[in-house]
C-alpha cells in the first residue's frame, strides 16, 4: 500500500504502442510527432519515461528512426557501384552521375578521408625565419628595432622602463 501514482503499464502495452507509432517512425519522424498522430498525447510523459530507460523500446525506436538513412545510404551506394562499373569499363558517364559521385564524396562520412580539405603545416626552425626575414628585407628598409625604442623612450620614459640608453 505504500506505492503511489498509478501503476505501471506492462511491455505489451508498450509493444502495442509502439506497432501504432511504426509506420511515422519509419519515415524518421519524431517520437514527438508520432505520439500526437497516433492519438497517444495522454500518454506522452509515460512513453517518454520508457523511451529514457534505454531499453528494448528506446534501441527498437531508435532502429525504426534509423531506417530513412539506412535506405539512402543503401542507394547511394547501389549508385556509386554502378558508376564505378562504368568508369572500369571505360564508359562515359553523364552529368548526372557526377553530381552523385560528387554529393557522395562531399557528404558521405567514408569518404571523408579521401576528399576532405587539409592543409598542411609545416614546421619551421626559427633560424631559418630570421635568414628568410633577413634575406626578404632590402637594405634600405631594414629597421633597428632598438634605436626605434631608444627614440620612443626619450620621448616617453615610462614606456620601456628595462631599456637601457
Amino acid at each position: 500500500m505504500g506505492d503511489n501514482g498509478r501503476p505501471s503499464y506492462p511491455e505489451e502495452q508498450y509493444k502495442h504502442w509502439l506497432n501504432l507509432m511504426t509506420p511515422f517512425l519509419v519515415a524518421g519522424n519524431s517520437l514527438s510527432y508520432a505520439i500526437s498522430k497516433c492519438g497517444l498525447s495522454q500518454h506522452r510523459t509515460t512513453l517518454y519515461e520508457k523511451q529514457r530507460l534505454n531499453d528494448w523500446f528506446s534501441d527498437t525506436l531508435h532502429d525504426l528512426q534509423r531506417i530513412p538513412g539506412e535506405l539512402a545510404n543503401e542507394t547511394f551506394y547501389i549508385l556509386i557501384r554502378q558508376i564505378n562499373k562504368k568508369v572500369k569499363a571505360g564508359e562515359i558517364i553523364s552529368r548526372n552521375e557526377i553530381s552523385i559521385l560528387k554529393h557522395f564524396s562531399e557528404k558521405h562520412r567514408s569518404s571523408q578521408p579521401f576528399f576532405i580539405n587539409r592543409q598542411e603545416v609545416a614546421q619551421v626552425e626559427p633560424n631559418n625565419v630570421k635568414e628568410t626575414l633577413d634575406r626578404l628585407e632590402q637594405e634600405n628598409f631594414k629597421t633597428d628595432y632598438g634605436e626605434m625604442a631608444r627614440k620612443i623612450k626619450e620621448q616617453n620614459p615610462n614606456l620601456f622602463p628595462n631599456l637601457t640608453q
